[in-house]
């Protein structure tokens, strides 16, 4: 049965037909897709004004000024005044218990604090005026949030139609899920998305899930339009259902996820990034960090975009960190048969590693026929790989190239079309290519072996090669012949920063607020 939701006033005009989509933050212009590069500017902090203000002490009868802000209720009770606005959220701990379960208590969709859209010239800011200064505290669990109802974010219709930055807040002991925003969520094919969202500097941990099959999440966004998810720390998330995501999607295009940080450290976290069901394309997942080495005996999804394709659009995955756990199944990557020929996708430069004592290896596991190109990927490991390194079927591939696998590979062949497990396991390089050649050329430049990471500093830093690497130049900028040589691995082909800039609880904190003017192609 569909929630009822509450109402809000009604705070767009006429959307535009432009079909160059941007993401407005304050007065600066965020283009949909933003290469690693661009990065180092975004890294430059700003000094911000805002519209309105809110405190820990303030309340929702006063002007919302510096010297009389509101309280954190008025994101609920003062939608109009703000809408379209930015809003200083000022440092301190925001007790939020007393509106979970309250009024929108009783939906799975609504966020307690529901944020009201602005327009593409004057997008809604709710901003922490000291990054993961404002801490937004949950204090929820199964007995006072039985229906997982998110901690703060947007639902619409109800509530205009985007165009909203939340930034820089840490949000912690929620149950089910933290930040939530979205059209509709009920709609498997979404009548309309939100356009102008951006989520990001914000540190989220401490989420507990005993809902079945309850998706709980760090941050969620549904039907959403050119979407940006950025910069987030997310850690610490608990489901006894094993289907927790640190990022979770559904039913969106164009958006893009980058830079983020995703460490598991409980037995039950499943997910790092996962798109879920239909309706979504040409969407971008790039530069994050994915360890999952602490998720204990439950199958891992390091990227899981199984549904990403409308036929015409291609969806790409690069220069990601993936770092599987001890289980007996980690799917680092799983793009599976939905729908069954349209889920075009690109992967590149990415790497992923399995921990001692894995026993299966950094499993990639592919579909639909003639959609996936993959190249320029470094897998690792250290014990035998049983499902395999690669799990394919010879149809799925347009384009394998330029990867490094395993000293002792073990890769898995599908009957062409299917999404089951390997029918058959190659353990040479030799017979894996000749049992790709439905075309020629494929992996015929790749190469096995330990690919010499630096294993030197912690994080991403530790996954980069050492100067005598095997990996060193031998991938190829565009997965073929014609392509320059760049490096294998996530951190080849021009990237310098992957995952998130700040670490929780650091002293100083350098956040990417964009500058005035970006100008991105």
């Amino acid at each position: 049965m569909r929630h009822q939701k509450p109402r809000c006033a009604a705070l767009l005009g006429p959307l535009s037909a432009a079909r160059r989509r941007f993401l407005g933050y304050g007065s600066a212009v965020i283009a949909a897709s933003v290469t690693g590069p661009l990065f180092s500017r975004l890294a430059q902090a700003q000094t911000a004004s805002f519209d309105f203000y809110i405190s820990p002490t303030g309340s929702d009868s006063n002007p919302g000024t510096s010297a009389s802000p509101w309280a954190l209720t008025a994101l609920n009770t003062h939608q109009a005044a703000y809408a379209g606005h930015r809003v200083g959220v000022l440092p301190g701990t925001y007790n939020c218990l007393s509106l979970i379960g309250g009024s929108y208590g009783s939906s799975f969709s609504t966020p307690a604090f529901n944020i009201a859209g602005g327009t593409a010239g004057s997008p809604t800011v709710i901003q922490s005026t000291v990054p993961q200064g404002a801490i937004l505290d949950g204090g929820a669990n199964a007995s006072n949030n039985p229906n997982g109802q998110p901690l703060i974010g947007t639902i619409s219709p109800a509530c205009g139609l985007g165009y909203i930055t939340l930034d820089g807040f840490e949000v912690r002991n929620t149950y089910a899920r933290a930040i939530s925003v979205g059209y509709d969520p009920g709609a498997a094919t979404p009548s309309q998305r939100l356009l102008g969202i951006v989520v990001q500097n914000c540190y989220v941990h401490a989420l507990t899930n005993t809902i079945q099959a309850g998706n709980p999440t760090g941050i969620t966004a549904y039907a959403c339009n050119g979407a940006l998810i950025q910069n987030n720390y997310i850690t610490n998330l608990a489901d006894t259902s094993s289907r927790a995501s640190g990022i979770q999607i559904w039913t969106s295009i164009n958006c893009v996820t980058q830079f983020n940080t995703i460490v598991s450290t409980s037995s039950q976290q499943v997910d790092g990034i996962n798109h879920k069901n239909m309706a979504q394309s040409n969407n971008t997942i790039c530069y994050n960090y994915i360890d999952l080495s602490a998720s204990g005996s439950n199958s891992v999804n390091g990227i899981c975009p199984d549904s990403d394709g409308d036929g015409s659009t291609t969806s790409s995955v690069h220069n990601n960190i993936v770092i599987a756990d001890s289980s007996a199944a980690p799917a680092m990557i799983d793009t599976g048969n939905f729908p069954s020929s349209l889920n075009k996708q690109v992967w590149y430069n990415n790497t992923f590693v399995g921990v001692p004592n894995n026993s299966v290896g950094a499993f990639v596991r592919f579909g639909a026929p003639s959609t996936i190109s993959f190249y320029n990927n470094i897998i690792s490991r250290t014990s035998t790989g049983g499902r395999g390194d690669v799990n394919t079927s010879a149809s799925a591939l347009a384009l394998i190239d330029y990867n490094c696998y395993p000293s002792a590979p073990m890769l898995g062949l599908t009957p062409n079309g299917s999404t089951g497990y390997p029918s058959s396991l190659l353990s040479s390089l030799v017979a894996w290519a000749l049992a790709l050649l439905t075309t020629s050329g494929k992996d015929a430049h790749s190469i096995t072996g330990n690919p010499q990471f630096a294993a030197s500093g912690s994080g991403p830093a530790y996954y980069q090669l050492q100067s005598g690497s095997p990996c060193k130049g031998s991938g190829s900028t565009n997965g073929g012949s014609g392509g320059s040589p760049t490096d294998m691995g996530a951190w080849g082909n021009g990237a310098t920063t992957i995952g998130c800039s700040f670490a929780p609880g650091a002293t100083a904190v350098v956040v990417p607020n964009p500058p005035q003017i970006i100008s991105v192609t």
